[in-house]
């Protein structure tokens, strides 16, 4: 079968463009085993899966993150401007300047739904209220793990005063109520079943969560979790996750794969300690690895990440996948000319789907393949093979000696020496 796949691939008069066939196009080559019925016949997807992104709430709280009421307006337009569902704003009760910021990202009429993040109690809501906005997140612990340690004067019956008045208040002024009962992969099961059915019961909430507050559950536990929830409420269930054992992104979608129809992300994975799953990788892989249709735009993720990054002041790793400046530049010298004339060979997808670009760089391990490509684009002449050879071998000394590729510059001066003689 591969042979087969391989042969067109390659023997193909126009590389680049090939039969759709679930797993590959034009942009795309991902794995087949994706899409086999053994894979797929246990997954609940839902139609549609909508995008809440976070990054203007639990985003900024990163430690030592601080977005200005102009940097959360500038990052709610591009959010809208991306395609995203939902914005999730902020907390209007924490300061002037986020109340002010939520106020105006409401008064916008941006296609995205403006949300406000509020803890678990009436004047929340009501400052929320006066900002305008239709959609509130309402948060309260589940189980025993917070309310009784981080609210020790906590009783059951606070706890249920606590979830019950806000919402029933918040439905009450016309807004929508995402139901957020953080700390869902560490609660009790029976508590947290009869919790969520008396809550539904007595406030009819538009939609809920599962929250892996900590980042603590495996996929297979948030597939359990999410059926748990769609099969005691009728309403939609969302998945907000967390990254402390590198399974922020996995964990989403295994909640996609149980049915969740809201996955909650944050630009750059920003977030408390290791943050949340971050908008680039799930849309991509929602897009490419399920066939689930986005209506996110996503040559503009690049554009969308430096935003954020330079607001944050937070850099983003070179190498982060989907959005990292290098993250398909190449140093290798074997399959370099594949990056014109058949990208797919060498990358997942083409770069320029999400707004990055591929690169060449020159270093120890180049070979003279990648000094040609670079040659050319420098617009020098043709080289011999015994030049490139002498070139090559310098590149090497040079880059082995200062532990690092070279610059443009650099280069350039190698091969301008050994043209010169």
């Amino acid at each position: 079968m591969y042979k087969d796949i391989l042969s067109e691939y390659y023997h193909s008069e126009d590389p680049k463009t090939f039969l759709n066939d679930g797993y590959r196009d034009a942009d795309h080559w991902v794995s087949p085993y994706n899409f086999i019925h053994q894979v797929t016949d246990s997954y609940s997807i839902a139609e549609k899966v909508k995008i809440h992104d976070c990054t203007l709430r639990d985003g900024e709280q990163t430690p030592g993150v601080v977005f200005t009421k102009d940097d959360k307006v500038a990052i709610a337009k591009k959010l809208s401007d991306l395609g995203v569902d939902r914005i999730e704003a902020g907390m209007p009760v924490v300061a002037k300047d986020d109340y002010d910021a939520i106020k105006e990202i409401n008064s916008l009429g941006l296609p995205a739904k403006t949300v406000a993040f509020c803890r678990g109690n009436v004047k929340d809501v009501e400052v929320a209220a006066e900002c305008g906005v239709k959609a509130v997140v309402i948060e309260v612990p589940v189980g025993e793990t917070r309310y009784k340690w981080q609210f020790s004067k906590w009783t059951t019956d606070d706890l249920y005063a606590k979830t019950l008045e806000p919402i029933k208040l918040a439905k009450k002024l016309g807004m929508e109520v995402i139901f957020f009962p953080y700390e869902t992969t560490r609660g009790n099961q029976d508590f947290t079943q009869e919790f969520l059915y008396t809550v539904y019961k007595d406030t009819h909430f538009d939609s809920t969560a599962v929250i892996d507050t900590l980042g603590v559950a495996t996929p297979g536990a948030i597939r359990y979790l999410v059926k748990m929830f769609k099969d005691l409420l009728p309403v939609p269930v969302e998945i907000h996750t967390h990254n402390d054992f590198g399974m922020g992104v996995a964990n989403t979608l295994a909640a996609v794969e149980a049915g969740a129809s809201c996955v909650h992300t944050s630009v750059n994975g920003l977030g408390e300690r290791t943050g949340n799953a971050p908008i680039d990788e799930v849309v991509a892989a929602m897009k490419y690895l399920y066939n689930i249709p986005v209506a996110v735009d996503c040559a503009q993720l690049v554009e969308l990440s430096d935003l954020v990054a330079r607001l944050a002041n937070r850099p983003v790793d070179d190498h982060k996948p989907i959005t990292g400046s290098a993250t398909y530049t190449r140093e290798i010298g074997a399959g370099i000319g594949l990056m014109d004339t058949a990208p797919l060979a060498i990358f997942p997808f083409r770069p320029e789907v999400f707004g990055n670009r591929s690169g060449v760089m020159i270093g120890k391990k180049s070979g003279s393949d990648s000094i040609r490509v670079k040659m050319k684009a420098y617009g020098m002449p043709e080289a011999s093979d015994e030049s490139l050879k002498v070139i090559l071998g310098k590149v090497k000394e040079y880059s082995i000696a200062h532990k690092r590729c070279l610059t443009d510059e650099e280069l350039k001066g190698i091969i301008q020496q050994e043209l010169a003689k």
